[in-house]
């Protein structure tokens, strides 16, 4: 029986699970290996250490993290591969969690690793291929990328709607009926990784969808509604959970035959100054 293979951690979207893979393989591959020695290795006092960061209870720090790579002999390019899915698992700003997936997803080794999981976040990523998901459901509809390009607003190339259903048959977001018509999934699928760093990209690209409505079509085919005023802190939960029941009564209020159109609704909420300056 061979030596076991050391973990590609070009497969992992979490550095703590790739800890406790590598560190796994290696007490296989040497059965006096330790987190004492590791500890040794990555120049750190504590033994337990390791196992902390493994369990969730510690958090890497730049310093940290390069001693473990260290520790590790990741190597240059690993190493970097290593830093970006600490920056995905760890950093507080959402905006920093995306820079560090949009490094991921760039990455060669990991686009042939994951080539399925890189498709599902580049799909909530880019507004058209939702669109185009809900284009499916109404009458009408044209597997065709030149007719798909035109028909959606803004209009986007025959060669991106091409691409788009490729990756919607591929993930089974859009499927193959059995007369042979090309039709929506049931439900979308929600990558498990990142979650909120996917819907960040949701909102970002519908925000600017948004924008440019205000152009594209006339009033009666468009609502905006804002409102600026001042309240008092605690009634932000209260106004959250009303906006989600009555945004939820909307989206089942759509949910009618024959479907003619694809729309994009959107509720927002969110602060104009900082809470922590008033008691």
């Amino acid at each position: 029986m061979g030596k076991p293979s050391e973990p590609d951690i070009y497969g992992y979207l979490d550095y703590r699970q790739f800890l406790r893979d590598w560190f796994q393989w290696k007490k296989k591959s040497n059965s006096r290996y330790s987190h004492r020695l590791f500890a040794r290795k990555a120049g750190q006092r504590s033994p337990s250490l390791l196992l902390a960061v493994i369990e969730g209870r510690r958090n890497l720090t730049p310093t940290t993290t390069q001693a473990f790579g260290k520790a590790m002999s990741l190597g240059v390019r690993r190493h970097g591969f290593f830093e970006l899915l600490v920056a995905l698992n760890q950093a507080e700003l959402l905006k920093d969690r995306e820079r560090a997936m949009d490094g991921i997803l760039a990455t060669k080794r990991f686009q042939q690793a994951r080539k399925v999981d890189g498709d599902l976040f580049r799909v909530f990523g880019e507004w058209h291929y939702g669109a185009i998901c809900e284009l499916a459901r109404c009458e009408g509809f044209r597997p065709d990328p030149a007719w798909i390009a035109k028909t959606l607003r803004p209009n986007i190339t025959a060669k991106r709607a091409e691409e788009a259903l490729a990756t919607l048959l591929g993930l089974g977001l859009l499927k193959s009926s059995a007369a042979g018509e090309i039709e929506a999934a049931e439900e979308w699928m929600m990558p498990e990784f990142s979650q909120d760093v996917a819907l960040l990209k949701v909102h970002e690209t519908m925000l600017e969808r948004a924008k440019e409505s205000v152009g594209l079509f006339p009033k009666e085919q468009r609502i905006a509604l804002a409102f600026t005023g001042s309240m008092p802190k605690n009634l932000i939960p209260t106004l959250n959970e009303r906006i989600e029941r009555v945004f939820q009564e909307l989206a089942a209020t759509c949910e009618q035959e024959p479907r003619q159109m694809v729309y994009q609704m959107n509720f927002m909420l969110f602060p104009l100054s900082d809470p922590e300056d008033n008691p």
